[in-house]
């Protein structure tokens, strides 16, 4: 169990009590499948009960996307701070730097990160959220690597697909390490070989 035993457990306030519960839910849904995983299983981990979980989210659905949301402004914030430390740096080197953060992110917790990119039974709000966020991700992709026109939206867009099929075979095999650099090197071959268009014949 996280944090305290009921009995010995203090008072909290609501940002705190909410902040415990996302902390067993991302525990709990980052070893368990979404369908497999249970609110009881999330309050036991926390010591509160499922009312209060359902208080606060509404549903097991609920919780789990408020999971999602606030993992994604974790990773939105760490790329933010990165990108904004090297001004200077090149296209390269920001994509470089990107799928460095990225990667990260999905070794963190890849059972979450590959539930929605297999296909695997997820709540409807939750696939629109993923939806959603890669629309924010193309565009804050765009603006960083200073891409303004409808073909880099494109060679983006099918840089997001390439780089989730690629990922999830790093999932698949353990997130190893020394597999890191090939899958950057490549990441970004692909979208400075779709940015720079076709060859010339």
């Amino acid at each position: 169990m996280l944090g305290l035993m009921p009995h010995q457990r203090r008072r909290l306030g609501v940002a705190e009590r909410r902040e415990e519960i996302l902390a067993a839910a991302r525990h709990v849904f980052s070893t368990t499948p979404y369908s497999d995983a249970s609110t009881q299983h999330i309050a036991e981990t926390c010591g509160a009960s499922q009312g209060l979980i359902f208080h606060y989210f509404g549903s097991k659905s609920g919780l789990y996307t408020a999971f999602l949301e606030d993992s994604s402004r974790s990773l939105a914030s760490a790329l933010r701070a990165a990108l904004q430390a090297h001004p200077r740096a090149s296209r390269n080197e920001l994509l470089t730097q990107t799928l460095e953060i990225y990667l990260d992110y999905i070794a963190a917790s890849p059972l979450i990160w590959a539930a929605g990119r297999r296909g695997g039974e997820e709540p409807t709000e939750t696939i629109n959220f993923r939806i959603a966020q890669r629309d924010v991700c193309i565009e804050e992709l765009r603006e960083s690597l200073s891409i303004d026109d409808a073909a880099g939206t494109r060679a983006v867009s099918g840089f997001l697909g390439f780089l989730d099929a690629i990922c999830l075979d790093w999932v698949d095999e353990g997130c190893p390490g020394d597999q890191r650099g090939l899958i950057i090197a490549t990441a970004s071959g692909a979208l400075t070989g779709a940015l720079a268009g076709p060859n010339p014949a």
